[in-house]
């Protein structure tokens, strides 16, 4: 189980929804109108996405923090195949991270025409595969009373993303 603070998560999940041809059409109608504001998308979804994570992290073989993986790939996926008991070679490692990079899934999904990753097909979606794999965008993105918020409302994001 691979895991990403929920604050950018969110941002992800808020473009997502929010370009499609009826926005956030999974939640209540009453509620859409007011969906379309950042700010409130992410309090209004933070409570499921940490409940996601508490079930996930029950369920999961292995749980890798984004940041982590970021920071040091390499050690990351060997540790990965470590404690899966397979055989390690750095080579391969060191190839699958440089294959995978964000940068060159980006340059297959241009070359593809890679335009929905798991996104509706059917003419629904108006976004991009991609956005920048970059953290920190909940910044950028959100209020300080927001983040704020959101923190002191859910203190596991401290312990798990040094917030």
């Amino acid at each position: 189980f691979i895991h990403r603070n929920p604050l950018d998560t969110l941002i992800s999940g808020y473009y997502f929804y929010k370009n499609r041809g009826i926005p956030f059409h999974d939640d209540p109608q009453h509620l859409r109108k007011k969906l379309h504001n950042i700010d409130f998308y992410v309090k209004y979804k933070m409570q499921s996405w940490i409940n996601f994570y508490l079930i996930s992290v029950t369920k999961a073989d292995s749980i890798i923090n984004y940041t982590s993986l970021k920071r040091d790939c390499f050690f990351e996926i060997k540790t990965l195949i470590e404690k899966l008991n397979w055989e390690i070679n750095e080579d391969k490692i060191r190839r699958s991270i440089e294959f995978s990079s964000f940068k060159n899934v980006n340059r297959m999904a241009q070359r593809k025409g890679q335009k929905y990753g798991n996104a509706p097909k059917d003419g629904t979606f108006f976004g991009v595969f991609t956005r920048s794999g970059e953290e920190g965008q909940y910044k950028k993105e959100l209020k300080k009373a927001t983040i704020n918020y959101v923190i002191n409302k859910f203190s596991i994001l401290k312990k798990l993303y040094n917030l």
